[in-house]
């Protein structure tokens, strides 16, 4: 009988070992899983900032652009009153050159 429990004692030990053995196994495939997809969440975290540093460096862009054209177009508009008045400038020398010539003769 000694024999016996012996047998089923190893048994029930040898049963016991494997399932602890499967437990640990199904442990340290969770936690190589588990580090799998935190690394994935660290890269696609890494990759959301890149896209959020350029969307922001082509805001700075664009507001800079924006702000050139608004310059531009102020120079436009002086270049445009410096025109008129060279036209004007124009205009009263001709009558001065015309009232000159008209005492000369």
């Amino acid at each position: 009988m000694a024999s016996a429990s012996s047998s089923s004692a190893k048994l029930l030990y040898g049963d016991s070992k494997a399932r602890i053995n499967q437990r640990v196994r199904y442990t340290v495939d969770g936690i190589g899983s588990l580090s799998r997809n935190l690394v994935r969440c660290s890269k696609s975290s890494e990759t959301l900032m890149q896209a959020a540093k350029v969307s922001s460096q082509q805001e700075h862009i664009l507001e800079s652009a924006d702000l050139s054209l608004r310059k531009m177009q102020v120079l436009v508009t002086h270049l445009g009153y410096q025109l008129e008045s060279i036209e004007n400038n124009s205009k009263a020398f001709a009558n001065v050159r015309e009232q000159f010539q008209g005492l000369q003769d």
